[in-house]
């Protein structure tokens, strides 16, 4: 089977509609904690696998938006410089509307706390 050459470089990739859950399992805990984003909408720029165009000052970067813990709204972005082989990244980003309850699917059995009440 023949496959084309695939390009170097891809100018962008777009998400609509996506979900991520994300669940821990915390030292010492009997149930997982879970953190949930849905209506994950996103653009990637910056996607590239040559090293000599990664050698310039280039960034993978990430605008998303969604409804974290299907309550509140989160506006994030990621940049991740590609001329370096160390792990650092910048993320800068908005949650409102978020009931602090909501959290409690996490905080609870992860650090076997609960919140009442309160709202970001």
């Amino acid at each position: 089977m023949f496959l084309p050459a695939l390009p170097n470089a891809i100018d962008s990739v777009k998400v609509n509609g996506g979900f991520i859950a994300y669940e821990e399992l915390a030292e010492d805990a009997k149930y997982k904690g879970k953190v949930i984003f849905t209506n994950v909408n996103s653009v990637i720029t910056g996607l590239c696998n040559d090293t000599l165009f990664n050698k310039s000052e280039k960034y993978l970067v990430v605008n998303s938006t969604a409804d974290f813990m299907n309550k509140g709204k989160l506006e994030a972005r990621y940049s991740f410089p590609l001329s370096t082989n160390k792990t650092v990244f910048d993320c800068r980003g908005k949650i409102f509307k978020l009931p602090l309850n909501s959290l409690n699917i996490i905080m609870e059995p992860s650090a076997n706390v609960s919140i009442k009440e309160g709202t970001v």
